[in-house]
């Protein structure tokens, strides 16, 4: 069954699974006196109920009546505990944003908590060997057992019931969704049965007054819970904005090299996608290594910016020499990504990607299960989305004249297990998302008004500095930005190209090191984050007011800096600092691969 199709039957599965539960639930309880501990047990619940916790990082919430819930399980049985759960959660929800309160899902919170709470008390009562509610009362150690079973059931029950909703949702691991965000949880589900268990043990020895005295000690956890809940959301608050400025970079990266190399980005998003869909149908589920999968899969021709042009995007069949210089790409593009600290593993990925099964591939000849599992991926997918695509250099083969070259290198350049599934895979591949909001509009052109300024001498460093700065600028919001040249023979800086707003007044600066802003950062090696751009200009009769500079460095040589403007004095407080560096880490590779003499003659050329 399509995952679609899954993802929309099972919600219902568990609300018809739910009903039939309650429905017995019901019939357990029709012919019972009302018990005036149920009607206790029912108010505190629900009072409860209102002390929720929430989880920041996925649609889930629970609270302290639980607690209630399980001594109602212990004290009277299965039945009026499924009910008085169900309550419990048509109440939760009741107090959900209106979006979240849409018929389909609370009837599904109600379903789910109610068959987990049902399943426990089936666990309860094998466990009572059938002798009823409260036997296990007499017998404190068959209590404690029995009550760990039970409550560790509902834990499992509930939390993988939801886990499994959210990774359809989210099309993800059911397992990474359920270790993420319920696995922890686990304490606070424990911590309510012992309760539930010290209120079962001496309630029936002293009667209701007992029961109301010892409903507070629910709070106290209640307290303990949030305080220890919120130190976890904080955290994962925190991992969440890490992960989206690792995105961010890499998006920023990413239109960096479309900006050099003759694709769209249309093929690295189809890329992306169909390495994810190949990955898990592999079995992969670890999410750390899908998130490298991912990125990778943006970045693995990050290299290719050092790379010519003249060699990159040739029409016709490479020299030795040309093809010796392109194979460098994956190793460089890994260089460029060690200097960001990815949580997950990109770099292995990178390096690898043109790495062949037989190991005859570059830049290490790794062969079979040397080559990280993700580059095996990513080359297969890569090699045919390619394959597919028009080029300069030729037009466009179809999906079966595609697949027979895969098949012809199967066990000599690619993994056959991975090139067996794609092959079978490839026609139900599904289309890639659109891409993110903030970075997934194209890189704009250079406007008529904005100026660049190539080095005579030195055009290749020029070439790939011009679009780099532009990725830089959008990246930052920044309003205008220059990339100065380090000129050994007068040991100053030189503009090589400068762009937006006063882009003539930029393309004019000429400082020795340790002179203004942009010389300071030079001579130290230091970059500055929030400094005045007066620095740089020497003046204030200018709409420029914040800066952000960087050194660029390679292999501990000074080979220039790239400097942002903007207009607003706070505009850079908050910018993509590693994005920066790791933009100006590829102009240093240009400029150390194609060094030449100068002098500087300033050419203005129109975008």
């Amino acid at each position: 069954m399509p995952r679609l199709s899954i993802r929309v039957a099972y919600p219902w599965a568990v609300i018809a699974a739910g009903a039939l539960a309650l429905a017995a639930a019901a019939g357990d309880v029709r012919w019972w006196p009302l018990d005036p501990r149920w009607i206790v047990l029912c108010t505190l619940t629900l009072v409860g109920s209102v002390a929720t916790l929430k989880m920041r990082a996925a649609p889930v919430s629970f609270s302290i009546s639980d607690t209630f819930t399980f001594t109602t399980l212990l004290l009277l049985g299965p039945g009026p505990a499924t009910i008085t759960a169900s309550l419990e959660a048509l109440t939760i929800s009741c107090f959900l944003s209106r979006e979240h309160r849409r018929a389909t899902r609370l009837l599904f919170n109600i379903a789910g908590v109610g068959l987990a709470m049902w399943i426990a008390g089936a666990v309860l009562v094998a466990l009572e060997g059938g002798q009823g509610a409260g036997s296990l009362l007499v017998n404190p150690g068959r209590l404690a057992v029995a009550t760990a079973a039970a409550v560790g059931t509902y834990f499992l029950v509930n939390t993988w019931i939801v886990a499994l909703a959210i990774a359809l949702q989210r099309n993800q691991s059911v397992f990474s969704t359920w270790r993420t965000h319920f696995l922890h949880l686990g304490l606070a589900y424990a911590a309510g049965g012992y309760t539930a268990l010290l209120l079962a043990l001496f309630a029936p020895a002293r009667g209701m007054l007992a029961l109301l005295m010892l409903a507070p000690m629910p709070l106290v956890l209640y307290a303990s819970v949030r305080m220890w809940l919120g130190r976890i959301n904080d955290r994962m608050t925190h991992l969440d904005t890490t992960n989206r400025q690792y995105r961010a970079t890499i998006e920023v990266l990413a239109h960096a090299i479309d900006a050099k190399d003759q694709v769209t980005h249309g093929h690295i998003r189809r890329v992306q996608s169909a390495s994810l869909q190949l990955a898990r149908a592999l079995g992969c589920s670890d999410e750390g290594q899908l998130q490298a999968i991912e990125a990778a899969s943006l970045l693995h021709d990050l290299g290719k910016l050092a790379i010519p042009e003249h060699i990159l995007n040739k029409p016709g069949r490479l020299s030795d020499a040309e093809y010796t210089t392109m194979k460098e790409h994956a190793k460089i593009g890994a260089d460029i990504l060690a200097g960001v600290d990815f949580p997950y593993p990109v770099v292995p990925i990178v390096r690898h990607h043109h790495e062949n099964w037989d190991g005859t591939g570059y830049p290490d000849g790794l062969a079979r299960d040397q080559i990280p599992l993700g580059a095996r991926i990513l080359a297969v997918v890569d090699c045919f989305d390619a394959l597919t695509s028009d080029r300069p250099y030729r037009r466009a083969l179809s999906s079966r004249d595609a697949i027979a070259i895969l098949q012809e290198r199967r066990a000599t350049m690619y993994d056959p297990a991975i090139v067996d599934l794609f092959v079978t895979m490839a026609p139900s591949i599904e289309p890639s998302p659109a891409a993110p909001s903030v970075t997934s509009e194209p890189i704009a052109p250079l406007a008529m008004s904005e100026t660049w300024v190539q080095l005579d001498a030195d055009h290749h460093f020029a070439a790939l500095a011009g679009p780099v700065l532009a990725v830089a600028c959008r990246a930052t919001a920044a309003s205008a930005g220059v990339v100065f040249a380090y000129v050994q023979e007068t040991d100053a800086l030189a503009p090589a190209v400068a762009r937006g707003l006063e882009a003539p007044v930029l393309a004019s600066l000429h400082m020795r090191l340790g002179e203004r802003l942009s010389g300071w950062v030079a001579a130290s090696r230091r970059g500055q984050r929030d400094a005045d751009a007066r620095l740089d200009l020497l003046t204030d009769d200018t709409t420029l007011r914040a800066a952000i500079s960087i050194p660029i460095v390679r292999d501990d040589a000074l080979v220039g800096v790239m400097t942002l403007y903007a207009g607003d004095s706070a505009a850079f407080k908050r910018a993509p600092f590693a994005i920066v560096d790791a933009l100006a880490s590829t102009i240093a590779l240009a400029r150390t691969r194609h060094r030449t003499p100068l002098p500087f003659a300033p050419i203005k050329t129109p975008a």
